[in-house]
């Protein structure tokens, strides 16, 4: 019996020595991944701490946190204005499409052209229209009054 106990304490002993040794060479393995350390056979020379893994004051850290959550509100404010701009362009383009639609069912003395805008303005005054080719020219004699309207808005409130 005192033969088995003995070969007991011995194999255990054994089993923790393989074990530190194994958590050693892990240690030494991460030491080397963070360059902190080089290993060359059986010398290891000591690098020491890169830059990128050295504490920065409390200061600065605040500082770069503010930094990128001012970022990130302006990131989101943009994202909200790109949102918009994209629903009034699906918009613009679902009322295009309305009325394309109802020119193709409609004969064609109902149709409407596009494009076209509307000038609004009391009915004394008076406004002459040119047009030479593809250029339309307006010109009014009391023009603070007056409201051009474009399509897309007329067709908006159309469709609405």
């Amino acid at each position: 019996m005192d033969i088995q106990t003995s070969l007991g304490t011995t194999n255990k002993h054994s089993y923790d020595q393989k074990n530190i040794r194994r958590r050693v060479y892990d240690a030494l393995n991460v030491l080397m991944a963070m360059n902190i350390i080089t290993k060359d056979k059986k010398v290891i020379k000591w690098l020491g701490i890169p830059e990128c893994y050295k504490s920065t004051s409390d200061d600065l850290l605040l500082k770069e946190i503010r930094k990128e959550q001012e970022r990130q509100v302006d990131l989101m404010n943009s994202l909200d204005l790109l949102r918009g701009v994209v629903k009034d362009k699906m918009s613009k383009h679902v009322h295009i499409r309305n009325i394309i639609w109802r020119n193709q069912q409609q004969p064609s003395t109902d149709r409407i052209d596009l494009p076209f805008f509307i000038i609004q303005c009391p009915p004394q005054h008076d406004i002459q229209s040119n047009q030479h080719s593809a250029v339309v020219s307006f010109i009014s004699d009391q023009q603070p009054s007056q409201v051009i309207i474009e399509d897309t808005e007329v067709l908006r409130h159309l469709n609405a």
